[in-house]
């Protein structure tokens, strides 16, 4: 099984966190809000964004965005369009691919995430658009 790093622990970073402990998987679920986090590791659910939830033992929320990164296979960007680029530019180094939950396009330039991934990361390099429905209940 892989371990994954979904950065971003708003209702659909955690759904999928959720779906994806559910086939076994380990995910380190990143927030930059200390007692968001904080929260999770004491209730072990998601109660200010996916509540009445219980967040399976195989996700680990995290407030450390080094910790999830530099331990997992996998990482995914599941934030808001208007921290996409923010957060992107602090996975350091670059993994060997990566996958977004983020909807919609940059909210500076109208281009999709794809552009600016292609413009720092180059044209080859390998990543995904993570899709799905509006509501993560």
């Amino acid at each position: 099984m892989s371990v994954f790093a979904i950065l971003g622990a708003g209702s659909w970073g955690t759904a999928v966190a959720m779906h994806l402990a559910r086939c076994k998987h380990t995910v380190y679920l990143w927030s930059n809000i200390k007692e968001h986090i904080e929260d999770m590791l004491t209730n072990r659910e998601n109660s200010a964004f996916l509540p009445g939830h219980k967040l399976s033992p195989k996700i680990l929320p995290v407030h450390d965005l080094k910790i999830a990164i530099e331990n997992s296979d996998e990482i995914g960007i599941a934030v808001p369009s208007h921290a996409f680029k923010e957060v992107c530019d602090a996975i350091n180094p670059k993994p060997k691919r990566l996958f977004w939950l983020t909807k919609g396009l940059d909210p500076v330039t109208n281009l999709p995430f794809s552009q600016y991934i292609m413009e720092t990361c180059g044209q080859d390099y390998p990543c995904a658009i993570f899709s799905g429905p509006s509501f993560a209940k």
